[in-house]
């Protein structure tokens, strides 16, 4: 399974979570635990924010928000969506949930998120050099490379959870290939 963590984040919100860590270990963990199933392998990808990239540019326009600490005992802001808006806040909170999430997970299931270009997993995973680094900016593509490292290492079944239409249109296109 393939998951676009951004996506994750806005889907599900910090009801009742005072602090990142109450987040992580209340609310994303377990949304993970429950669609996971006997799933052996979850693929997560973050977007990045390469500075200066085209998207950089056009991010700009919506406004820079406050910086705040991604701590796990760091209150968690009332007002998100200004949260969000600082690139380093969105940066901060995707590397914190990418570790945390390799942290806690079952031992039958092999987890293996990006961390900026980087790959944290809970498992040795040999080819690892693969994947990283990855100067991809979107999780779009690096969904599709993830995609393509899982049907080398032989699996025949690849699911993407996705709500980005981009995405659907890339596996359509890369299926056969």
């Amino acid at each position: 399974m393939i998951l676009d963590g951004a996506v994750l984040v806005n889907m599900h919100k910090p009801t009742g979570c005072l602090t990142f860590n109450d987040y992580a270990e209340n609310v994303f963990v377990p949304y993970w635990e429950r669609t996971s199933g006997n799933i052996n392998r979850v693929d997560v990808v973050w977007d990045v924010y390469i500075a200066h990239s085209l998207k950089e540019s056009t991010r700009s326009t919506r406004g820079k928000g406050v910086r705040r600490r991604v701590l796990p005992d760091s209150r968690i802001p009332k007002k998100l969506g200004v949260f969000s808006q600082n690139i380093e806040n969105k940066t901060e909170l995707f590397e914190y949930l990418a570790d945390k999430r390799t942290e806690s997970s079952p031992e039958r299931m092999q987890i293996l998120s990006t961390k900026g270009q980087e790959i944290v997993s809970n498992q040795q995973y040999e080819l690892i050099n693969t994947l990283a680094p990855c100067s991809h900016e979107d999780a779009d593509t690096r969904a599709i490379l993830r995609v393509s490292d899982a049907a080398s290492h032989g699996l025949r079944k690849v699911m993407i959870r996705t709500v980005d239409t981009d995405v659907v249109v890339l596996a359509v296109a890369f299926f056969h290939k």
